[in-house]
């Protein structure tokens, strides 16, 4: 090969090697993914408008947006209920609950007792069921008694009245005595008049024998008694009325009674009265929602392929060509003068 055609053939090779040729992307696009939280549901997310991967860049197309989940937000609300009881005669609750069940929205909570308090106010429609038994006589027997009750609730006693409710044997019996005046009339000097008998006289005391004792009780209003006359003595010294000798005494008589279980009972009402009522509150917290919704948003953003510039790689195959061009000018040439016999 002659010098001429190597050094164009040299020069073609040299351009050549100096051309710079475009790498292309493995992908034309890629895609970000991120996942953040918002009250807001129509949230955006900022992305770079352009990223670089590979040392290639690509250019934000599109935002995608996926509710991955949502939360509403829960605040604990402290409730309060109170238990109130009535007709307390003093600030005490005898035994107190400890906690309470309270509804909040269908939902049973345990509330815990924290405090009482007491108001004053008059307790009303008072009512007690008394009652009592007597042994009595049977004179003594009545349809109803006036009792006093012992209120133990306020301290006081209060007169009521109970109604006869039943009537019972006893084995028990009562004697009674009772005193009753006697006069003696004195028929002669050693006599006296009694019973339309003649008794003769006793200087001491009983007046007459004891075999007398019950012609001295049917003489006095006694006589239907079924009582005996169990002593007579002198009351006074002899005296004369209307000219007749008399000589007053006293006589006991003692009666035996038969005694019964007399039941008295009733409802009665007793007066109204100062007191009390106490108020125990009750309380707990329950887990209410705010309003406020926390949402988890997946957001995934496209980006595509930004196209490299190409300029400097056109004028190289621009050079290219003209080298070409060149090269084949000059061999041109060289033949022509070859053939022209230089």
């Amino acid at each position: 090969m002659k010098l001429p055609e190597i050094c164009c053939i040299a020069v073609s090779l040299v351009l050549m090697s100096s051309v710079t040729l475009p790498v292309l992307a493995v992908g034309n696009s890629v895609s970000k993914t991120e996942i953040f939280y918002s009250e807001n549901k129509e949230q955006k997310h900022d992305f770079p408008a352009e990223i670089e991967q590979d040392g290639n860049k690509y250019s934000l197309a599109d935002v995608s947006y996926r509710i991955l989940s949502e939360k509403p937000e829960i605040e604990n609300v402290r409730e309060t209920s109170t238990t109130v009881i009535e007709n307390l005669y003093s600030k005490s609750v005898s035994e107190i609950p400890q906690t309470k069940t309270i509804t909040v929205d269908g939902k049973d909570y345990q509330a815990k007792f924290e405090s009482v308090s007491y108001e004053n106010m008059v307790i009303k429609n008072r009512q007690a069921d008394v009652q009592t038994t007597l042994n009595l006589t049977e004179n003594e027997i009545k349809d109803s008694i006036l009792y006093e009750y012992d209120d133990i609730d306020t301290g006081n006693t209060v007169q009521i009245t109970l109604h006869k409710k039943s009537v019972s044997d006893t084995d028990e019996v009562q004697e009674k005595s009772v005193e009753f005046p006697v006069v003696f009339h004195r028929y002669d000097s050693e006599q006296f008049l009694i019973n339309g008998k003649l008794v003769t006289v006793n200087r001491g005391d009983p007046p007459v024998l004891k075999e007398y004792f019950g012609d001295v009780k049917a003489e006095s209003n006694y006589a239907n008694s079924n009582g005996e006359v169990m002593d007579i003595r002198w009351n006074g010294l002899p005296y004369t009325f209307n000219g007749e000798a008399l000589r007053n005494a006293t006589a006991t008589l003692t009666e035996t009674f038969k005694v019964y279980a007399v039941n008295y009972s009733d409802t009665v009402r007793l007066p109204d009265t100062e007191g009390y009522r106490a108020i125990l509150s009750y309380c707990t917290d329950v887990p209410e929602p705010t309003g406020i919704v926390t949402y988890e948003i997946e957001a995934t953003a496209n980006y595509y392929l930004v196209p490299k510039d190409y300029t400097g790689v056109f004028v190289g195959i621009g050079i290219l060509i003209m080298a070409v061009v060149f090269a084949m000018v000059l061999v041109v040439i060289v033949r022509k003068k070859k053939n022209q016999g230089f």
